[in-house]
């Protein structure tokens, strides 16, 4: 990986101080994913996928915790934040491998800090296959049952069903290729 180039990262952290954390346990939730995070003035806002019941998306505003903080601050992008218990299981993706060295030194100071994985993160996908897909994860359309249909879907990202299933298709074989690329190689 040259110095410039973005990077994905996984890893695990113990996160006692989660202010989301603290205001969902009080009302018996114990397992979500932040799917977002941004500084609003001096709180943060927090989008918060509920897994208990049905799953739900909810804005939560909070004064945050260190680790939204941090990861604010360094231009790491949250793809997720799987929280279980005081758990937290983060995958991000940074700038470059210099954005790694300073955030993987800050968070040497929490419990349990462990990276899982470190991944080049190149343009594979355009941007609008990058866009369709990720709202497709996020909106539980690749889940089994699927909490959302094709027309939904494709109305809510404002196109057709067969403009939708032909990008997810693309942008799939994409990925799917690129994970077993070195298996094609082979032959």
């Amino acid at each position: 990986m040259r110095k410039g180039e973005p990077l994905g990262i996984i890893f695990r952290v113990k996160n006692e101080e989660c202010k989301v954390s603290e205001l969902l346990r009080e009302n018996g939730i114990k397992e979500f994913k932040i799917i977002g995070i941004r500084p609003y003035g001096d709180k943060m806002i927090h989008a918060v996928e509920i897994r208990e019941g049905t799953n739900k998306v909810r804005m939560l505003e909070s004064e945050g915790c260190g680790l939204c903080k941090l990861l604010s601050s360094t231009k790491a992008f949250l793809i997720s934040a799987n929280m279980r218990n005081d758990e937290m299981r983060c995958e991000l993706i940074l700038p470059s491998r210099q954005t790694l060295r300073k955030l993987s030194s800050a968070l040497k100071s929490y419990k349990g800090f462990r990276i899982i994985s470190i991944v080049k993160r190149g343009r594979m996908l355009t941007e609008r296959q990058e866009e369709v897909l990720l709202t497709a994860v996020r909106m539980g359309y690749f889940d089994f049952p699927r909490r959302i249909r094709t027309r939904e879907l494709a109305d809510m990202l404002g196109m057709s069903q067969a403009s939708l299933t032909e990008i997810l298709r693309r942008a799939v074989k994409k990925l799917v290729m690129e994970y077993y690329r070195d298996l094609m190689d082979g032959k």
